[in-house]
């Protein structure tokens, strides 16, 4: 996926889904645009295959860049991809373990995750089960992702205890 210096970006994202992120939500296309980057705002909730082609036609970006988290949301993006994919795509996914794998099979994220070109995830174990290329991705100011719940400190005693 080989991009030009500032390419135009559609950022896709379900604002309706509160998530652990809404900061990084709110935050994530005016930092892109604080990069000089030409983005375009695409609410994954209302928008529909006919609504998603014609604003990828007008705008003509170089990359989609989601931020979309709701199951039912990222199948139907997956879905738009397998019908019209003419630019690179990416989806930056918080997920948990409960999240990933839906009741329906077209809740499943795993699955729906093969539409896109590359997928970012903050949980470093589940990068090799993404159906697409994967990178390991945490938000930077989440504390709980680096957090090894006490693990050092039961290493730190049973090595003393040794």
């Amino acid at each position: 996926m080989k991009l030009s210096a500032k390419p135009r970006v559609v950022y896709m994202a379900d604002p309706d889904f509160g998530g652990p992120y809404p900061h990084a939500f709110a935050g994530l296309p005016e930092a892109m645009k604080a990069m000089g980057l030409e983005v375009f705002y695409l609410n994954s909730a209302t928008a529909t295959l006919d609504s998603f082609r014609r604003e990828i036609d007008l705008f003509k970006p170089e990359l989609l860049f989601g931020f979309v988290q709701n199951r039912q949301q990222v199948a139907k993006i997956a879905g738009f991809l397998t019908d019209y994919h003419p630019v690179a795509a990416i989806n930056w996914y918080d997920e948990e373990p409960n999240g990933v794998v839906g009741e329906k099979i077209e809740d499943n994220v795993l699955e729906a995750s093969s539409g896109f070109d590359m997928w970012f995830g903050i949980d470093n174990r589940m990068v090799p089960f993404w159906r697409t290329e994967a990178a390991f991705m945490p938000p930077a100011f989440d504390e709980f992702v680096f957090h090894d719940d006490g693990l050092s400190d039961v290493l730190m005693f049973l090595t003393l205890a040794s």
